[in-house]
């Protein structure tokens, strides 16, 4: 597979990333739509492993463990999103998550890249926090809420790319792991939401089409996203996931009506670059 298309493919699944972060960043209970969009995950899932090879036990464990970060980093970015704009959250929590990985993803799965595409992803790093920077002066507890939240969905973004990348290579089948995945963390999304009672039916009901739409989006992307985990080096992947952060800005600007920074521009160059070193290394 030639890393042109991979790079081409991230990309296109960076507007993805940034399209249904904005669905999440709009809704009105975050923790709640969050765990609904699943359900088209889940739908899709069932099918599928019907016509695939089932996990073997080593698989089993992986995947159980890679669903429970899942649920956890959806409650915490959900968390993060009701503190600070899609601008800041998304940003911070996907550059930071390459930083993480970079080393795990090495150690645990045992790839090495070149200088030029460990470089492309330290400028798509720089620029991706870059964007982080607030737009204007917030409280000091809800700056320190929104980076402690969004850190924290980093380190888990990270530690289910570093399991998932170890599942999907060790699965015969990439769709026998997408599809478990896709089921089990799918039913586990889905706790949290008891606590709500019967909210979630009205809260269903009312945002039925952005779920359907946020829910594909996501499943979508992420399934391609482990599916470019076998055949790239995780945090060379989630470094051009992270350019998502410049889609974040246009959704942000156009349907957020947030506003843009002047030297956030600057941010994007930086990532722009950094791209360019990822496909000559």
């Amino acid at each position: 597979m030639s890393q042109e298309f991979i790079i081409g493919v991230m990309l296109l699944l960076a507007i993805a990333t940034a399209a249904y972060g904005g669905f999440i960043r709009s809704s009105g209970n975050k923790i709640v739509f969050s765990g609904l969009m699943t359900i088209p995950q889940i739908i899709l899932a069932i099918p599928i492993i019907f016509f695939v090879p089932l996990p073997n036990v080593k698989m089993w464990s992986v995947l159980f463990v890679s669903s429970c970060i899942h649920t956890i980093y959806i409650i915490f970015l959900a968390k993060a999103y009701e503190h600070g704009e899609l601008s800041l959250i998304n940003p911070l929590s996907r550059g930071l998550a390459v930083l993480i990985s970079f080393l795990g993803a090495i150690l645990l799965a045992g790839k090495a890249t070149s200088a030029s595409s460990n470089w492309g992803a330290v400028l798509i790093v720089i620029g991706a926090i870059g964007f982080a920077i607030p737009r204007h002066i917030i409280s000091r507890s809800q700056f320190i809420k929104s980076c402690s939240y969004g850190t924290m969905a980093a380190f888990f973004i990270a530690g289910f790319a570093i399991v998932d990348t170890i599942g999907a290579t060790m699965a015969t089948n990439v769709l026998t792991y997408i599809s478990w995945l896709f089921l089990i963390k799918g039913l586990l999304y889905l706790i949290p939401l008891t606590v709500f009672g019967s909210v979630q039916m009205t809260f269903l009901k009312k945002n039925w089409g952005k779920l359907l739409s946020a829910g594909i989006l996501s499943g979508g992307s992420y399934a391609v996203t482990v599916w470019a985990f076998t055949h790239g080096v995780t945090h060379i992947i989630l470094a051009l996931r992270s350019t998502t952060v410049l889609f974040s800005l246009l959704i942000g600007r156009a349907w957020l009506k947030e506003t843009v920074m002047p030297i956030k521009y600057l941010y994007g160059i930086l990532i722009m670059l950094g791209i360019v070193f990822i496909s000559v290394g």
